[in-house]
């Protein structure tokens, strides 16, 4: 997550305006306002396996992440 330390640090000097995601503020300069996006902005993730893969390890992955992520407000 260095990349967003730096486009915030762009903000904090006056030179950029940047998209950081929740999970990578991890600190952010006194100076710069964290504001929502209205809209707020929405993603799909996909999980993919090839045919000829369903092994256990794989079918188990991908149960796991559709639960993690049926827990999630939208």
């Amino acid at each position: 997550m260095p990349e967003f330390a730096a486009q915030l640090e762009f903000v904090a000097h006056g030179l950029a305006a940047a998209l950081v995601p929740r999970l990578a503020r991890v600190w952010v300069p006194d100076n710069v306002a964290i504001v929502p996006v209205r809209p707020t902005l929405e993603r799909e993730i996909y999980a993919l396996r090839r045919a000829d893969n369903d092994r256990p390890t794989v079918r188990a992955g991908i149960e796991a992440l559709t639960e993690a992520f049926a827990g999630i407000d939208a």
